[in-house]
Order: structure tokens, then sequence, then C-alpha cells
């Protein structure tokens, strides 16, 4: 349902936990958006993407990415191996809200109240709700959401949080454009370091391979900080 006013309190990435459900209650949230039927959003006029658009988007980033000559050689290694890598892709599209993050969460009693923010709706990859719980700092927090939007969906898209880590380390990328975009050598050299941080956390962990064989858990302090300052820009 849609209301003009909803009830519940914002509660920032840095206090979501699994000690009140909140995690959990995330994620059958995210389900739930992700059942919609598709059909309406054709009718509506918006956006409407296949699994080879929304690759195809990815690889744009990398590659405007990539010409700046700033991204370390094994990231984009890393990135190019997914985006080959075709099981990691077959995924059935879903209706997205397309620009979740924590703040668009009202809560109450530990249990989501509702959901603000839906400039971005459309239908895309359900990847794309869920890459910012990976900058959770609380314990279990991302994959508590993660095992109940799998539960209540019933999803058989093994390659979910595969595709959601990509999106969270490409949008250090997009950081990266940003600030040669703006010409603001303060957050290229943010992103830089983020970047180098990046290649140094998934080198030191064999189990945070990108392809369809492994299902990493990860959770980039990095990232958290960048979708941090993104907001603030």
């Amino acid at each position: 349902m849609v209301y003009e006013f909803v009830y519940g309190a914002k509660v920032p990435l840095d206090s979501i936990t699994t000690d009140d459900g909140l995690a959990d209650s995330i994620g059958r949230a995210i389900a739930a958006v992700h059942s919609l039927p598709t059909s309406f959003i054709a009718d509506a006029g918006l956006p409407v993407l296949t699994p080879v658009e929304v690759l195809r988007s990815s690889v744009t980033v990398m590659d405007r990415a990539a010409a700046t000559n700033l991204v370390p050689a094994a990231l984009l290694g890393r990135w190019e191996r997914a985006t080959e890598d075709a099981a990691l892709w077959q995924f059935a599209p879903t209706v997205v809200n397309g620009s979740l993050g924590a703040e668009s969460f009202l809560s109450a009693d530990g249990d989501v109240a509702g959901v603000l923010g839906w400039h971005a709706l459309g239908v895309g990859d359900p990847a794309r709700d869920l890459y910012w719980l990976l900058g959770a700092r609380g314990e279990n927090v991302a994959e508590a959401a993660f095992d109940a939007y799998t539960l209540a969906r019933g999803s058989s898209d093994r390659q979910v949080k595969q595709r959601a880590m990509l999106y969270a380390e490409l949008e250090i990328a997009k950081w990266l454009l940003h600030g040669t975009h703006e010409r603001s050598t303060e957050i290229v050299d943010d992103a830089v370091a983020m970047l180098h941080g990046l290649v140094d956390t998934v080198q030191n962990d064999l189990d945070q391979a990108l392809t369809h064989n492994t299902m990493p858990i990860m959770a980039v302090d990095e990232v958290e900080a960048m979708l941090d300052r993104n907001q603030r820009a």
C-alpha cells in the first residue's frame, strides 16, 4: 500500500543488528518488493531491463573506470571474470526499488514499517537492492538479511549475493568516476585508496571470488564509507 505519511524511524546502517530482528525484517521487506508483479512496471512506462542490459551497464562502468588508468589491474581482472561468467547473470528480473539503502527503511518495534524513495522504481536485477547490506558493520547483519530474503522469496537465484558484491565494488568505481568528472583530487585519491584496500581484502581471502562456484561473504568498510560520502555529495 502507498501512504502519504508512514510512521517509523530511520535506522543508520551502523545501528542495524540481528538482536531485534530488524535485519531479518529488512530482508523480508526487500523480498516483498521483488515479489510484486512486473506487469504494472511495464504498463506505467517505467524502465524494464533484461539480464543482458543489466550486464551491459556494469561493463560500461568498468570500461569507463578502466579508462582512468587508476583501477588496479587485479580488480579489473576480477570484474572482467565476473562479467564473463554466464551463470552469474542467469536471473529472473524482478521489480526493484533501485535506490535502496539503510535510509530507505522506517522501523517500529524492530520491524520495517515502510520503505521510502521510489524514484528509481523499475524491473531489473534484484541484487541492486541488496548490495548496500554488505557494508553493514553489525555482526552477521548481511547474512541474516540475505537469509531472510532468500527464505521469503524461495528464490532459485543462487548468485544474487555474488552480483550484489560486484555492485558494491563497482560503487567505488562510480565514486572514482564522480571524482574525475568533478575534477576533485580529494575524491579521486579517496576512491583510489579504497580500490587498493579492496585489492588487499580480496587477494588475502580466496573465498571472495565473484564466480558462481563460491558463495562469498564480504563486508568492506571502504564501501560503507564511500556510500556515506556519496550520499552527502
